[in-house]
């Protein structure tokens, strides 16, 4: 069995239908557009953001400031 993967820019695995359009889009020589380039851009930022964020905890890290304080003033509530 063989598997033959593409890989975008970034890194990522690409789609079947993200290849075909890269592959349509070096063989007639054009480019995505602006918006299309930014949009990809921040669904790349937007993935790397998640994966930095820790699974249990919310973007601004509020979850381990409050075990912080607990841990400080040794009481099951903040």
């Amino acid at each position: 069995e063989f598997h033959l993967d593409k890989f975008d820019e970034f890194g990522r695995k690409m789609t079947p239908k993200e290849a075909f359009r890269e592959l349509c889009h070096r063989f007639h020589g054009i480019e995505p557009g602006k918006a299309k380039k930014e949009k990809r851009l921040k669904a790349y930022q937007d993935e790397v953001k998640a994966k930095k964020t820790r699974e249990g905890d919310t973007p601004l890290g509020s979850i381990d400031k409050m075990k912080h304080v607990q841990k400080i003033q040794a009481s099951p509530y903040v």
